[in-house]
């Protein structure tokens, strides 16, 4: 049975990655008038992944972990990048 987890951290977020977990959502939501991504994943091992991750137990390849974090923040700036242009386009300002 999958298990989910819902986090703000990329770091987090791309350790659960190279564990195999996928995202089943990412949203933007503000936050102290700033926007955060808010990232939602699946995987069958999440509970104990995250038991190691913040007891600081947690062990991952180094690339891997760099390849999940690019993933992490490009997809970050691509949902920024969206809610910018919708942002403009709502308020009827030039793309």
């Amino acid at each position: 049975m999958s298990q989910k987890v819902i986090t703000s951290d990329i770091y987090e977020a791309s350790y659960y990655l190279t564990l195999g977990a996928a995202i089943i959502e990412a949203e933007l939501i503000e936050e102290n008038k700033k926007k955060i991504c808010i990232f939602t994943l699946s995987a069958e091992t999440l509970t104990k992944a995250q038991g190691e991750y913040f007891n600081c137990t947690a062990v991952v390849n180094l690339w891997d972990f760099r390849r999940c974090l690019t993933r992490i923040n490009s997809l970050v700036g691509s949902l920024k990048a969206n809610d910018k242009k919708k942002t403009l386009k709502s308020q009827g300002g030039a793309l």
